[in-house]
This record gives C-alpha cells, sequence and structure tokens, in this order.
C-alpha cells in the first residue's frame, strides 16, 4: 500500500510520529482519528469545491467508515498534513503539497491509485 511505502522511504520520520496522527492527544485514539472526520465533515465540505469530497472517500474506502478504514492502517488527512509531517511545519500552503507530493510519488514509486 501507499503507506507502507512511505513507512519504509520514511522510517525516521515514521518511528517519531506516523503522519495524520497528532502526539499533542497522545493515546487517545478517538481524538487523534477525530481529525479526518472534522477537517472532511466540516471544514471541506463547507466550500462548493470539495461537497463532491464525501463521495470520493466512499469510493476510496470501498464503503467502509473512516474509523474502520484508520483501524485497518489506512489514513485518510489533507495534503498539507503530510507535507508537514515531511518537512517539519510548514503551514497549510497547497503549493508546497502539490511539490511534495510529486516528490513523495518518486521516491515511493507509487502505483496507480495509491
Amino acid at each position: 500500500s501507499g503507506i507502507a511505502k512511505i513507512k519504509k522511504t520514511h522510517a525516521k520520520q515514521w518511528e517519531a510520529e506516523e503522519p495524520g496522527v497528532f502526539p499533542i492527544f497522545g493515546a487517545n485514539k478517538w481524538r487523534s482519528q477525530q481529525f479526518p472526520y472534522m477537517f472532511l465533515g466540516t471544514f471541506f465540505t463547507s466550500n462548493l469545491n470539495h461537497r463532491a469530497l464525501p463521495k470520493i472517500i466512499h469510493k476510496v474506502t470501498n464503503g467502509r467508515s473512516l474509523t474502520d478504514y484508520h483501524d485497518e492502517g489506512n489514513r485518510i488527512f489533507v495534503g498539507w498534513f503530510l507535507v508537514q509531517w515531511l518537512m517539519g511545519l510548514a503551514g497549510n500552503c497547497s503549493i508546497r503539497a502539490f511539490h511534495a507530493l510529486a516528490v513523495l510519488q518518486e521516491l515511493c514509486e507509487f502505483e496507480a491509485g495509491e
């Protein structure tokens, strides 16, 4: 999977903390998992151009809930969260996310759909 490839190619960062997991919440699994729901359900779908996200997520997860999907070891988070995890705090800059994701695709040799 894409997450497994990121874990392999970025072992040092992964050891410190997994992407999309917020250490400020400690071991509180629910609080850590609330971010995908909060971002997808509140912030993004309030914008007209993001209204398709629930259908896209439903397709990506094969109809499973985000909690089930997360418990299987998968992650759904916005691109700039991944950029912050890769580079350190970089703000929520979509331009950085666009370029960093392209580099990550090259480093991890993602296949189509990962």
